[in-house]
Parts: structure tokens; sequence; C-alpha cells
């Protein structure tokens, strides 16, 4: 009877195997292979509206799905319009009978050219040719000029012939700055590829010969200007006491006073001189990196600039790394990197304005009193540790946790496996109430167990004589 059976089974299995090989030769089911293939690329879908750009990249989009695939033109109509949605889907609906009738057969070349016309219109066209013919690198890097001269070129198909390669290479020269032209300009070259190629070169080395200079005269000394008034005295009127409410102060940004009439620290003059013999040689803790930068005995000096040095506290006391360190601490780790005068002053200040530290720090809390020692056990099981280990996988009893129960005396435990953790009550003046557990019955102590319960404060808590009372 099993056996009759079993065959039975066998045979229903082939049947069906034979039935799905067979649907997958039928022709019938080309379409829906070719539509899975297409939506393994994930092509987006159109929904209509006014979006000429849009309308453009789905277009792109889809006939590279379609290149990859290799995809036979009868094909791409269908699979085209299926991505088609919303008001999009609702026109094509219409004009595909308004274009296929008489039995006329629709090809993909004349689905994008109603697509188009609908969203793409002419007047968007025209624009695009115009912003195309007036394209100029301006403030654009060559690369970035380059990408968009390319986007644009498309719609101007004169410039995609072979004939019309060296048309489109003047037209790309006299879009590119002055400097980069005057270097381009007379190499005459007529190949586009290598045209943009030698414009980015020479684009970057200009930046980076421009970027040169800037470091090297940074690391130089303002010089004092020839038509500078020395004195007191002003260049619009002569007259240096008179206090003028618009004049702004160079040296610290505000504005009512003139730099001399500055009460600013001098430590930034005194930063300069410093500066001024290290240059000449004459200072041995102040050197100058190669960068330009001036350092004290390795490390960097600071101006005095409020602003920077603000950014400087904040990334040393309050960032993600550093969570609020003290006094001593934030200066033995921002004195490794930075020195400026009364550094350590400056420092202590911050801190002790810092909000969060005066509400957590240990020296703004009262003490807590001497740390209380726990009793030491005289009989074995008179007093236990115990513990829960969780987050492990459930058995096949269900048990997720492992109650650990260790006697403080002898350090003898046991490892007991539970299904829920210790349910305790919220109240400190009632015992524990109930174990959620199974399997302390080996240990069935005579004695009462007592455990060190941390709740606020220390208190012992007494256990049943026995693990019957455990439940």
């Amino acid at each position: 009877m099993t056996s009759a059976r079993a065959n039975a089974q066998i045979a229903e299995s082939l049947a069906t195997l034979t039935h799905l090989l067979a649907r997958g030769d039928d022709p019938a089911r080309d379409g829906e292979k070719r539509l899975d293939s297409i939506l393994k690329h994930k092509p987006s879908f159109f929904v209509g509206g006014f979006n000429p750009d849009g309308a453009v990249k789905w277009v792109e989009e889809v006939e590279i799905i379609f290149e990859a695939m290799e995809c036979a033109n009868e094909n791409k109509l269908a699979l085209g319009t299926y991505m088609l949605r919303e008001e999009a889907n609702q026109w094509w609906k219409n004009t595909k009978l308004r274009i296929g009738n008489g039995g006329v057969v629709i090809t993909w070349e004349m689905f994008k050219r109603e697509f188009f016309n609908k969203y793409f219109p002419a007047d968007v066209k025209n624009k695009k040719v115009v912003e195309f013919m007036r394209l100029e690198q301006g403030n654009m890097s060559v690369a970035e000029y380059a990408a968009k001269f390319e986007s644009l070129c498309a719609f101007s198909p004169h410039y995609n012939t072979p004939e019309a390669e060296n048309d489109k290479c003047v037209k790309f020269e006299s879009g590119l700055c002055p400097d980069i032209k005057h270097i381009i300009g007379c190499a005459e070259i007529r190949n586009f590829t290598t045209l943009v190629a030698k414009a980015r070169i020479s684009d970057e080395d200009g930046k980076a010969k421009s970027n040169y200079f800037k470091a090297v005269r940074g690391k130089s000394q303002d010089r004092a200007k020839p038509y500078e008034v020395k004195g007191r005295g002003s260049a619009r009127g002569g007259k240096g006491k008179e206090k003028v409410d618009g004049d702004k102060c160079y040296r610290c940004g505000k504005i009512g006073h003139r730099s001399f009439e500055c009460k600013k620290d001098k430590d930034d003059e005194k930063l300069m001189k410093r500066v001024a013999l290290v240059i000449e040689g004459q200072e041995n803790d102040f050197k100058m990196d190669e960068n330009g930068v001036v350092r004290f005995r390795g490390r960097v000096c600071v101006p005095d600039v409020p602003e920077l040095k603000k950014m400087i506290f904040d990334e040393g006391h309050k960032s993600g790394l550093s969570i609020h360190p003290g006094l001593v601490k934030m200066y033995q780790d921002l004195k490794k990197l930075f020195w400026w005068p009364r550094m350590h002053k400056e420092i202590a200040e911050y801190v002790y304005a810092c909000l969060v530290c005066q509400k957590s720090k240990i020296e703004h809390q009262k003490p807590s009193g001497l740390l209380q020692p726990l009793f030491i056990p005289e009989w074995k099981w008179d007093s236990i540790a115990m513990d829960f280990v969780g987050g492990l996988p459930k058995t096949t009893k269900g048990n997720e946790v492992i109650w650990v129960v260790v006697d403080r005396l002898t350090k003898s435990a046991h490892f007991i496996a539970i299904k829920v953790l210790l349910v305790m009550s919220h109240s400190e003046d009632e015992d524990v109430q109930k174990l959620n557990c199974e399997g302390l019955s080996e240990a069935n102590h005579s004695r009462p167990i007592r455990l060190q319960v941390i709740k606020g404060s220390s208190e012992a808590k007494e256990f049943p004589k026995s693990s019957e009372g455990l439940h």
C-alpha cells in the first residue's frame, strides 16, 4: 500500500516537471521572458508632465538597456512603452490609435518622434541649441566645461558628424578662458579628444602654479605700502585724533576706532617680531616649517584671534572624541599641538565656564561617604552572588537565559538554564516574589540564603531555606 502511494507521488512529480519544462519552451512565453529580463535592469518609469530633461534622460536610459540586452527592433516598442505610467501611458494610448490607423506598423523610431514632439517640444530644443552656441567656460573647470559641451552638443547634430570635427574643435576652443586659449590656440589641434585633454592639462597646471605663488607670498611678511601715512594722521584729512564712527580697526575688526587706538593686546606684534627673528636666523625656539607655519618648539603658534581659539577649545573639550576633560587633561592635550601666551589661564577660564562640567564634575558634587565593605560569610551558601547571561539562542525547551548562582565563601557555582529573567518587586521593602525558572532543585540548601542587592543602598535579602520555595 505504501509502495503504491510512493510510486503515485513520483509519477505526479514527474508530470509536473514535464509540464514546467514544456512551458519553458513555449514560444508564447518569450514576451514574458523579455519583460523579466528588462526589469532585472531596474529601469525608471516615465509618468509624463513637463520635464524635458527628464524625458531625454529616460529615452537614453531605455536605449542603453536595449543595447545591453541586444533587444531586437520589433520588441523595443512593447518593452519601452511598458515603462510609461499615469499621464504618459494615457497619452500613448491615444497616440497609438491615431498613428496606427489603417494597420500601420508602429516602430520604436516612430514612438521616439511622437514622444519628443510631446515631451521635448521644438522651443525647448531651440533653447538648448542657443545655450550651446553661447556656451563659455567662465568659472567652470575644463572638465566641467567639456562635460556640459558634450551634453548640449547632442542638440546640434551638425557637430556630431565626422565632417564637422574641425568645426567642433573651433567651437570648443572659442569658449575656453583666455589664458588657456592662449596656450592651446597656437597648436591648432583639430582632434576633439586631444583638444580636451590638452586644455584640461593646461588648466590643472595653471591652478597648480597659482597655488604655488600664493603659498610663497604667504610666507613673506606684509610690507608697508609707500602711500601709507605714518603716525596718527589720516590720509583723508590729516586730523589723526579726530574719531570717525565709520572707521574700522584692522587689528580687532571692530568699528568705531582705528588701529593705533586699539587697546587689543600686543601679543600678535610680539609674535611677528619673533617671526622676523626666525627669518633672520636669530631665534632658536621659534621655527618656520615648509608650509610657512610658525612653531614654538614644534607646536603651532596660535595668533590672538578669539574665534580661532574658541574653535580649538570646543574641539578639545566637547567634541565627539574629547568628552569634557578637566583643566589638567585638556591643557596637557592642547599644549602638545598649540602654543600661545597665557594658554593655561585661558583654558582654565573656558573649563570653569562650561555648564556641563559644573553640573557633572565630582568637585561640584556632595561627597557620598565611605564605601561599605561586604560582610565575610561564616558558612557555605550563607551569602550568594548571582547574575544572568542573556541574549542567547533559544533551546528546544525554550530556555534563553543562564542564571548563574555563586557561593561567596567556597566559590561554588550553579549554571541554570531558564526561560525568563528574574522578576523582582519594584518596592524595596518586599522580598523576592517570584523566580520564573526551573532547575535549582539539586541545590537544596538547608540554610537560608542571603543575597546582597543594590537598589539605591545596600541591603540584605533573605531567601527561603530550600529551593522548594523557588518557583
